[in-house]
């Protein structure tokens, strides 16, 4: 049978894409990339998955930042559509 888990990116310390996930979307500020370094540990010890992480970081970083750009209100308020004359004259 085959095994579930997901796979780690750092080896060294079983880090995997969800937990480089929650990090980036926390509801705080997006962190930087040494800070998700720091608060998972990843590549403090031989360092061979920064290029991996960087990646994974890079992609949760920017779908985050496009929900959030989804969220923002436009600066104009809805306005009314023109209604469209019976006659079909202006």
């Amino acid at each position: 049978m085959a095994d579930r888990r997901p796979r780690p990116v750092c080896s060294c310390y079983r880090i995997t894409v969800e937990r480089i996930a929650e990090e980036v979307e926390r509801p705080s500020r997006i962190p930087s990339f040494e800070t998700l370094l720091k608060r998972t540990g990843a590549g403090s010890q031989c360092g061979s998955c920064i290029g991996d992480v960087y990646s994974i970081y890079l992609s949760r970083r920017t779908l985050r930042k496009i929900k959030q750009e989804n969220q923002i209100p436009l600066p104009f308020p809805d306005l009314p559509l023109p209604e469209p004359s019976p006659s079909g004259a202006s």
